[in-house]
């Protein structure tokens, strides 16, 4: 495939999407960063805690996911679906990408058979639909984990900024998503 500019960042591990955020923090001079497993969930659920960024029912032409479009499944442009947008004005929460969060999965250690221990707080949150995923994997409270050196087509990132009176609020979706 041509890769088309409008796409988002896919394929990136959690190092390069947060050193993405400090990249773009020195050259904007602004503070920007991964959003929280939490500020992610509540910017896309809103205060009346919405299955989806648009409501509780499901359509699959509002996001970017794998029964809204037919033919090859490829990525869409970010922000191109206008109704997978959340109560605060967040777009692509639903569809397109996974976001990398901030945190690391707390939780103990556990073993597996055959491997080493796996420190499981290593784990980093992701949130959000993909392209190629299904309804299930769009719900505004839909929550993974993965090791921070994993990537896949259809992990992306978004950067979040502090809200302040000089900063404004928001999860900036345009460059990074």
């Amino acid at each position: 495939d041509v890769w088309e500019n409008q796409w988002p960042v896919v394929a990136i591990d959690w190092y390069g999407a947060s050193a993405w955020c400090q990249w773009w923090s020195e050259r904007t001079g602004k503070q920007w960063r991964l959003p929280g497993n939490l500020e992610w969930e509540k910017a896309a659920r809103g205060v009346d805690g919405r299955f989806y960024p648009w409501g509780d029912g499901f359509d699959p032409s509002y996001c970017h996911m794998d029964l809204s479009h037919s033919g090859r499944r490829v990525l869409a442009p970010v922000g191109s679906y206008i109704f997978d947008e959340s109560p605060y004005g967040v777009r692509g929460m639903a569809g397109n990408s996974r976001d990398w969060c901030l945190e690391r999965r707390k939780q103990k250690s556990s073993f597996r058979e055959g491997m080493e221990f796996v420190q499981a707080n290593e784990r980093r949150f992701l949130r959000g639909g993909y392209w190629y995923g299904g309804d299930r994997n769009s719900r505004c409270a839909g929550l993974y984990t993965y090791m921070p050196t994993y990537r896949e087509v259809m992990i992306g990132f978004r950067a979040a900024r502090p809200m302040g009176p000089e900063e404004g609020a928001g999860a900036h979706g345009g460059t990074s998503r």
